[in-house]
């Protein structure tokens, strides 16, 4: 049986009044605490509001209030200590000692003490005192006496302490657990242990002189060695037996007649604790400070005192020794068990260990290893193969796992429960070992349910990792290099498949292939680099979420996700996706929840691709993207939230940024396109997004076509899109496209903004193409920028109608008939209505396809010839514009019927229509109609 033992002493330290204690690491109730700590604090509040009613002005013995802060080998502490005179002659004092003490680590405790001190000569005075000692200590309350005895000269000063436990002596039970490997299983061995706090009894005795230098006015200096003995009242321990030495330096007179600043230091050693140190900072404080030792001052005639000088400086000074409670801690070792050990991960006792390396077979052990194949079967369903490094590669043609097994290198260490709680490590003792394939027709390893690798490298066979319908599958730190087919394929409904930090490189196939529904979750950072198709390609419509994936100088693609419907989900924390040889990232469709830290693409078809995308994709970094035969950028039909940061495309083989469909908010930071050939920059036609970037340079080659903003033929009209500050594009056949000649339904039709304040667009046939745009759809504003290159626009077919003209409607002042309107069919007719009275077309006024109708209210302007004034900036040519301030013109049919028949892709533009007995607007079978600003 084995003992261990932890003194702890509640009272004044040997440096000058300090608690001195040894801990045993049991922390104190907290309640308990504050108890003890606010009792101590009321009792000695209480004593010292009595000084001075106790303190005789003229007496040898004054009230003394003393704080004090130090520090041991256990933290530091604190106590405030009242010396409190009751009753006094010329020749003796019968006094009450308060003190309360705090300990910033273990609590408080609590001294009270009455004492007596007697001049026997003037140079000598004795005493004797007696104190109550409380402490509580891990829950338990302790209760001791100490009583002593005192002897002080001019010069000298000694003192005995005995110490007498009352009450206080606990025991508590816990164990301690050791692991062991015993042939092919792990054992926790268990120990009991017995925790006894108890109360001590014991003697310590001291002897201190005043050192006779030179040194400045009011200053001393002490110097003390003495001894110490404690035993168990219960002899069941072994005694504690030790010596101390120790100094104090004094300051007098440092915040008044009579005041100490006192500096104290002392070591001790003995045979339980060994050597330890203390230090402390005490600040004496007198309550009448005009009496009793000297002073200095001139108030009178001065007592006369049965004293020596020298003494009477000493009268005063505080009860020395370990005040306190001596509390020691005792642990006995009990007795001892065994059994399997715990499996932290299941809760279950560990299964059989085999240890197995590349050599022959042998007994599993760490000492005589087997194969690979022989371990898996030994150690069979819940056990573990612990894969060592050192003697070559272990070859297998290919094994199938059993249930619950696990295959570890042996590097590697397993986590134990422990019987008394709490868990602990245990080190399989070898190294991390290479499991190489021989049989490029089966995988390495095909998992069953339940199955860990862990802390292994793969290589050769086909497939690395193979799982097929499992439930539950977990790869920690494991490498597959160098496979005939997939680094780690997974089919079907797997489920709760989880990954830390797995890598695959150099594979025949890919990195990392999922091709069914079921849940994954990869923490860490996945790394798929170097293998011969893509990094990661999954297909389901299942839950896939890593961490960081870097998916690198793969041959195909990076990151290929193509869910069957956006019901799977995609997520991603983090990344790098760069070097692959076909597109870099593909999402088609899945609801993705992707950040990804950087994106570097050259070659192949594109850089990114995402389709039928929702939630989130994020592109922390840069997107670079170089040498495509595609798109770089290709996003369609996705209502994701789309950001990326920097994008820098070069050489693109197509469009630099290509949209189709509705998307939703698509953001990026400074975009540069360089090298654009045939291709456009940023070609939303034929799309509804919503776009913003920081900032935006297009360069082309100079190739017939190419065009740096395409925003014709919007699916759904209605988009924003802002160049936040503009930017420069040039070298290109047209800068920005915002129509078709002769196609009014391609118009675009969206709020636009080119910012800046040094913007410039150059174009070889056109810097600003406004061909067919509809002045009524959307507005597009480019501010400053300077336009080098033609703007081109239609030739307008206007004309003006009033009610009674008969004019030939080719101005304001040349007003037609409606009757002359109406017999016009020409498409690109824009028939305007001048307000001079009600205009009547008595048998109703028919559009012919592509015919807008149109007035003068909500103060419209028409352009006469230049750029629709929907397009506003300092450079835009809007030629003359021709406006009327009596606003919007009526028309009506007093013979009855429709008062307009529509066509197909009419326009109708703030006009006011009554009366008709049929329809105001009537359209039958029509294809496509803007209506605005019509009452």
């Amino acid at each position: 049986m084995g003992t261990t033992e932890t003194p702890r002493q509640v009272g004044e330290m040997a440096a000058r009044g300090e608690d001195f204690r040894v801990h045993a690491g049991y922390r104190r109730s907290r309640i308990a605490r504050h108890l003890w700590k606010t009792t101590a604090l009321t009792t000695l509040a209480l004593g010292l509001s009595g000084m001075a009613a106790y303190g005789d002005p003229n007496g040898l013995w004054q009230p003394q209030i003393r704080a004090i802060i130090g520090a041991d080998n256990n933290g530091g502490n604190g106590a405030l200590e009242g010396f409190i005179p009751l009753k006094q002659t010329a020749e003796s004092v019968l006094f009450l000692d308060v003190r309360a003490k705090h300990d910033f680590k273990d609590g408080s405790g609590q001294d009270v003490g009455l004492g007596i001190r007697r001049i026997v000569n003037p140079d000598l005075m004795i005493g004797g005192y007696a104190y109550l000692n409380l402490e509580n200590y891990n829950s338990t309350q302790f209760t001791a006496a100490t009583l002593g005895a005192e002897a002080i000269t001019p010069h000298f000063d000694a003192h005995v302490n005995v110490y007498l436990p009352i009450k206080g002596d606990s025991t508590d039970h816990s164990t301690s657990s050791t692991l062991s490997m015993v042939s092919n299983q792990l054992i926790e061995q268990i120990s009991v242990l017995d925790h006894r706090d108890y109360a001590a009894w014991g003697i310590e005795a001291e002897i201190g002189a005043q050192v006779p230098v030179n040194l400045p006015d009011k200053h001393s200096l002490r110097l003390d060695i003495g001894g110490y003995h404690f035993e168990d009242p219960h002899g069941d321990d072994g005694s504690v037996t030790g010596a101390k030495a120790g100094f104090e330096y004094t300051i007098g007179d440092v915040l008044g007649s009579n005041t100490e600043l006192v500096f104290a230091g002392e070591v001790r050693n003995d045979n339980r604790d060994d050597t330890q140190f203390a230090g402390s900072v005490r600040l004496n404080i007198p309550f009448n400070p005009g009496s009793g030792s000297d002073n200095g001052a001139d108030s009178g005639p001065e007592p006369v005192y049965p004293v020596s000088e020298g003494l009477r400086k000493r009268v005063n000074e505080r009860v020395r020794g370990d005040i306190g409670v001596r509390v020691q801690s005792q642990t006995l070792t009990g007795g001892s068990t065994t059994r399997v050990a715990i499996n932290a991960a299941t809760n279950a006792a560990f299964g059989k260990f085999y240890y197995a390396d590349g050599g022959l077979a042998g007994a599993g052990t760490l000492a005589d290893p087997t194969t690979l194949d022989d371990a898996v079967t030994k150690s069979g369903a819940n056990g573990f193969v612990v894969a060592l490094g050192g003697n070559g590669n272990l070859t297998t043609g290919g094994v199938t796992l059993a249930n619950g097994q696990t295959v570890i290198g042996g590097g590697e260490s397993v986590t134990a429960r422990l019987f008394g709680g709490g868990t602990s490590t245990f080190n399989l003792g070898g190294s991390d070992g290479t499991i190489q394939g021989t049989n490029v027709a089966n995988p390495v390893f095909t998992l069953g349910n339940g199955n860990t690798l862990s802390g292994i490298t793969i290589t050769g066979g086909g497939d690395g990792i193979f799982g097929n319908n499992i439930t539950g599958a977990t790869l920690t730190n494991v490498t597959v290099t160098g496979a005939g087919g997939n680094g780690a394929d997974f089919t079907g409904s797997s489920t709760g498949i989880t990954g830390s930090n797995f890598t695959a490189t150099g594979n025949g196939l890919d990195g990392l292939h999922i091709d069914g529904d079921g849940t994954y979750n990869f923490t860490g950072t996945t790394l798929l680099q170097g293998n011969l198709d893509d990094g990661l390609d999954i297909t389901g419509k299942g839950t896939y979420t890593f961490a960081t994936v870097n998916a690198q100088d793969n041959t195909d693609r990076g990151i290929t996700v193509q869910g069957t419907s956006t019901g799977g989900t995609f997520t991603t924390t983090g990344g790098t996706v760069s070097g692959n040889g076909g597109t870099a990232v593909f999402i088609d469709p899945i609801t993705a929840h992707v950040v990804l830290d950087s994106i570097s693409q050259s070659g192949g078809t594109s850089g990114v691709v995402l389709e039928n995308v929702a939630g989130s994709f994020t592109v922390n970094g840069a997107t670079t993207i170089s040498n495509t035969t595609g798109p770089a950028i290709a996003i369609s039909d996705s209502p994701a939230t789309i950001r990326f940061g920097d994008i820098s495309i070069t050489n693109p083989g197509a469009d630099g940024i290509s949209f189709a469909g509705v998307n939703a908010a698509v953001v990026a930071g400074n975009i540069v396109i360089s090298g654009l050939g045939v291709g456009t920059g940023l070609d939303f036609s034929g799309s509804k997004t919503n776009f913003t970037a920081q900032s935006l340079s297009i360069t082309g080659t100079g190739a017939a076509g190419s065009i740096g903003i395409d925003l014709t033929s919007p699916s759904v009209g209605g988009a924003v899109i802002i160049i936040t500050d503009g930017g420069v594009i040039t070298n290109v056949d047209t800068g920005v496209r915002l129509g078709i000649a002769g196609t009014p339904g391609a118009t675009a039709n969206a709020e636009f903004t080119f910012g800046g304040n040094s913007s410039s667009i150059s174009g070889i046939t056109a810097s600003l193409d406004a061909r067919g745009l509809n002045e009524g759809s959307g507005h597009y504003a480019f501010g400053t920028t300077a336009f080098t290159g033609p703007q081109l626009y239609d030739l307008r077919n206007y004309i003006f109608v009033a009610a009674g003209a008969s004019g030939g409607g080719t101005s304001i002042t040349d007003l037609a008939s409606i009757e002359y309107a109406d017999n016009i069919t020409a498409s690109d007719a824009i028939i305007v209505l001048v307000n001079r009275g009600t205009i009547d077309d008595a048998t109703g006024f028919s559009l012919s396809d592509g015919q807008e109708l149109a007035s003068f209210g909500n103060d419209r302007a028409f352009s006469l010839g230049g750029v629709p004034l929907n397009v506003t900036g300092t450079n835009i040519h809007h030629d003359e514009s021709i406006s009327d301030s009596a606003g919007a013109a009526t028309l009506t049919s007093s013979g009855g019927g429709n008062v307009v028949t529509l066509g197909n892709g009419n326009t109708l533009l703030d006009f006011n229509v009554s009366g008709g007995s049929g329809s105001a607007i009537y359209g039958l079978g029509i294809n496509g109609l803007t209506v605005q600003g019509v009452t």
